[in-house]
């Protein structure tokens, strides 16, 4: 394993604790930022230019261990994506600031929501004068603050949203004077009569079909650390996971079953698979039918992500977009160990077992994997090439084992030029290419480093798959 993967992997292996967890939600926020920036000027080959080596800077300083180091790269890319003029220093100063909801789950009886605004990183220089931070949750009004000292508690009043529930949107802006100079945008979940609910739910006695039963246990996990303050690593919908929850346990339908095509959007599923479980995230289409089966694109995230990583991350979502566009199923799995590092997820089960809600094509499974994903991918079609109409390798590489095992397997290799995996890509082009009979497309992206290549190739991966659907 080369030196860079190898302390990529170390650093992964850190305890997450609650500080480390908030740590990952306010990295994956800035990455969506950028991200998000990134989809406006993917054909704007200077920006691209411009922030290539604060993006490759801010993929070594995680490797390093130093998240708030690379959060300002981040940050610095994306102003450099945005313009060439050089930043204003007010400007800088406020995009070290983070938001942070004391709990991201509060009672409708609450009389305050706590929020919290800190420096993530430090930047030299004085604290810009006049600075003010005012928030507005769903809405309601805004409240202001001035920042003179951190870390600044801002107390909303829940009057400000009288009855109003849900999973709601917050917007946090620093000014100086009339201008905005940085905005943060994050969500809390309002519930009544939580803590009731939430132990009626711990209670219950119903007897559930076994993914039924599986999801309702880790859902109900995770709501009880959402209501004990808990820092997850991606905004979840509390108040709309309780109310699926509540449904499940009630039995609404005879059967039991509540995953399924009558059921579309996003979920985060816990999938039984032999002795053990298997977490993932999956978005449904809206009018499958069970008896017209459709392709599915099964995700696998790089190094210390999750499931969450092909939704809320690479490419602000582009690959779920893509999926929703064409009706088709995407499942996104999480690697088998701890933080979201070790062996490949068991896709086969995965896919079998929800064969039996879902109306999944067999013959038009795609794999997309980046960096650890991609080796997984490429272990997976190794190991039962019959089962992948055709894998996507991104950022990653490396000589395959079974080469000729891949045969029957059309592959796509795609890599930034100045991603440290270019070598390896070259390496897995090279070998693929002497399969007699391998379908390979292999593309390398000017501009481009480890981190946006999945946003950069989408369109064309995507492209790859249409063309195997036909």
């Amino acid at each position: 394993m080369p030196k860079s993967h190898w302390v990529f992997f170390c650093a992964l292996l850190l305890p997450l604790t609650a500080k480390g967890q908030g740590d990952r939600y306010e990295l994956g926020l800035r990455v969506r930022m950028l991200e998000e920036v990134f989809e406006t000027k993917r054909t704007d080959e200077t920006a691209k230019k411009r922030a290539c080596d604060p993006t490759n800077k801010a993929v070594q300083s995680f490797f390093s261990f130093n998240f708030q180091q690379a959060s300002k790269n981040l940050d610095v890319a994306r102003y450099a994506l945005l313009s060439e003029k050089p930043v204003p220093e007010a400007v800088q100063y406020a995009e070290t600031l983070t938001l942070r909801a004391v709990c991201r789950w509060v009672d409708a009886q609450d009389s305050e929501i706590a929020f919290t605004v800190n420096p993530f990183y430090k930047l030299e220089g004085k604290t810009p004068e006049g600075l003010t931070a005012r928030i507005k949750v769903a809405n309601g009004g805004w409240k202001e603050s001035e920042l003179s000292k951190f870390p600044l508690t801002i107390l909303y009043p829940a009057k400000e949203l009288g009855e109003t529930l849900g999973d709601l949107p917050v917007v946090l802006e620093i000014r100086q004077k009339d201008q905005v100079l940085a905005t943060r945008k994050t969500s809390i979940s309002r519930t009544k009569d939580l803590a009731a609910r939430l132990n009626r739910l711990k209670e219950h006695k119903t007897e559930l079909p076994a993914l039924e039963k599986a999801t309702v246990s880790s859902l109900i996990k995770l709501l009880e650390d959402l209501a004990n303050k808990g820092s997850p690593e991606t905004e979840y919908p509390a108040d709309r996971l309780l109310k699926e929850v509540e449904t499940i346990v009630e039995k609404k339908n005879k059967t039991g079953e509540y995953y399924g095509v009558n059921q579309s959007g996003q979920f985060w599923l816990t999938v039984p698979i032999a002795k053990t479980t298997a977490p993932i995230r999956i978005f449904i289409p809206k009018g499958l039918a069970k008896d017209k089966k459709v392709p599915v694109v099964v995700a696998l995230h790089g190094a210390g992500g999750s499931e969450n990583m092909f939704f809320d991350a690479y490419g602000a979502g582009i690959t779920q977009k893509l999926c929703e566009q064409r009706g088709w199923i995407m499942i996104a799995t999480r690697a088998v160990g701890a933080f979201g590092v070790g062996g490949a997820p068991n896709v086969n089960e995965i896919i079998e077992t929800l064969s039996q809600r879902y109306p999944i094509d067999p013959q038009k499974v795609f794999l997309v994997g980046h960096s650890m994903g991609a080796a997984h991918t490429l272990q997976l079609a190794q190991a039962t090439p019959e089962k992948y109409r055709g894998i996507v390798i991104l950022g990653g590489g490396g000589a395959p084992r079974k080469e000729d095992a891949l045969k029957a397997v059309p592959v796509f290799v795609g890599v930034g030029v100045a991603d440290f995996a270019l070598s390896g890509a070259k390496s897995l082009a090279n070998a693929l290419k002497k399969v007699e009979g391998q379908k390979l497309v292999y593309k390398e992206y000017a501009n481009i480093e480890h981190l946006l290549i999945v946003q950069e190739a989408a369109p064309e991966f995507f492209q790859f798959f249409d063309d195997l659907v036909k």
